[in-house]
């Protein structure tokens, strides 16, 4: 914003002063009545600069007050967006220690309908996907340092630009995060406390706490630090 009023106050600086410097020439050769109409252009001229310098302080204040209004929204709901990200990248999290690899292709990022697809499409556990397809859509998830880390390592990697399934893991289960707090913020990354609720085989739910950082990526929260249990 502020560049672009620097450049349009250039602009109207350089109209005005040669519209100016030909206004003085043109008034010591011309007649009262030619005289009389260069004034009031220059008046136009003026009125018309002022009232865009309004209009660019005016929208100046609006933005300052929409991001002041925004911040406030989103202050008010950080527990919220957190507790909901938490939970979304921890169910994705529990469907890669499924046993069948790749089966977060299929109930989680839908690039596949069926086992049977997937299957199809793999050789030597290389997929027909691209890898920055995938990572694209996990992006969504977690950050793009992250989803390159040693951590997800254990399920996939880049072969010759395709992803590359390398293994699953255990039983799958599923996430419930029922409290959240905030313990710090580092500019745009957050650090949270949870608590967590997760079905186990038999039906029945366990609960631990752990903690976790999201961050905020181009208006969009995801995890950028999780380490998982043993």
């Amino acid at each position: 914003m502020n560049n672009k009023r620097k450049n349009i106050l250039i602009v109207i600086f350089v109209i005005t002063t040669i519209a100016a410097s030909c206004i003085a020439v043109y008034l010591y050769i011309s007649s009262d009545k030619e005289k009389q109409q260069l004034s009031q252009n220059i008046a136009n001229l003026k009125t018309e600069y002022e009232e865009k310098i309004n209009e660019i302080n005016v929208n100046n204040e609006n933005n300052e007050k929409d991001k002041n209004e925004s911040n406030e929204i989103l202050q008010k709901n950080m527990d919220k967006i957190a507790r909901v990200t938490i939970e979304d990248f921890l169910n994705l999290n529990a469907i890669m220690f499924y046993g069948e690899p790749g089966l977060f292709l299929i109930e989680y990022l839908d690039f596949y309908d069926s086992l049977e697809e997937l299957d199809k499409n793999t050789k030597d556990g290389v997929t027909n996907l691209k890898y920055e397809d995938v990572i694209s859509e996990l992006e969504n998830y977690a950050t793009r340092e992250f989803l390159d880390s040693k951590y997800y390592n254990l399920y996939y990697t880049n072969e010759n630009g395709y992803l590359k399934l390398l293994a699953g893991g255990a039983t799958g289960s599923s996430h419930k995060v029922i409290k959240v707090e905030l313990v710090s913020k580092d500019n745009d990354e957050y650090t949270y406390s949870y608590t967590d609720r997760i079905s186990v085989v038999n039906g029945s739910f366990e609960e631990q706490t752990s903690t976790i950082k999201i961050k905020n990526v181009d208006n969009k929260f995801v995890v950028s630090e999780y380490n998982r249990e043993k």
